[in-house]
Formats: C-alpha cells, sequence, structure tokens
C-alpha cells in the first residue's frame, strides 16, 4: 500500500476537527486532484513584477473569502523574448507564501504545466 492510501485510510490524529488548514496539509494528491477550485487567475501576458503583484492581491482575496482550492494560470513561457520568466517565479513566491498550502500541477484542460492548482490557506 503506497503513502497516500495509508493517509486516506488512516489520517493523522491530534487535528482539531474545526482545523481545516491542518488538515489541507495532509490531503492527498488524489483528493486535492478531486476537488473543484472555486477561483482562477490568468496572469499571462504580465510581466514578473505585475504578475507577482496581482498573485499577492489574489491569495489575499481569496483567503478573507473562505476559498479552499484555486487555480493559477501563468502558461509555460513560449511566447517570452528571452527565456520562461514566469512559471519559475510564481512558482518560488507559491513555496513560500503563508497563504499558499500544497501545489499541485493540474491535467492539460487546466493548463498543465502551465498551471498550478494551489490550497489557500486562512491568513
Amino acid at each position: 500500500m503506497d503513502f497516500e492510501k495509508m493517509l486516506d485510510l488512516y489520517p493523522p490524529e491530534g487535528l482539531p476537527e474545526e482545523d481545516e488548514d491542518a488538515r489541507s496539509i495532509h490531503t492527498s494528491p488524489r483528493k486535492l486532484k478531486q476537488m473543484k477550485h472555486q477561483a482562477e487567475l490568468d496572469l499571462h501576458g504580465f510581466t514578473e513584477e505585475s504578475a507577482l503583484q496581482e498573485l499577492s492581491r489574489f491569495l489575499q482575496r481569496s483567503s478573507s473569502q473562505g476559498l479552499k482550492k484555486v487555480l493559477i494560470i501563468f502558461g509555460k513561457g513560449y511566447h517570452s523574448d528571452s527565456r520562461p520568466v514566469l512559471p519559475g517565479a510564481v512558482r518560488r513566491y507559491l513555496e513560500s507564501s503563508p497563504l499558499a498550502g500544497q501545489l499541485t500541477t493540474p491535467p492539460p484542460k487546466y493548463g498543465g504545466s502551465g498551471a498550478l492548482w494551489v490550497l489557500i490557506r486562512k491568513g
């Protein structure tokens, strides 16, 4: 039995029932993919600086509205003048943000490697 199935069958103990954010840390990738996203942000055409500003506002809004899962679309960078900038910048920002929980790549119909599903933490 793999680790994810074990977590589904035997969730971690000691987490308060009302603390959904604590439990979301242990959401299996399969469950995360099954959850529907509640909002999305498309960053195509943004510069790195403006994309990160917009992403910050979006995460704040999503957290204050109590959203659980959002979709961030940043593209693959194929049309960048030099090299892809947003994929790395967005991922680094999300990994350091206290409002972003688990990240996972959605299937191609939602952007594939040019997007991320993000679990939102309460701010």
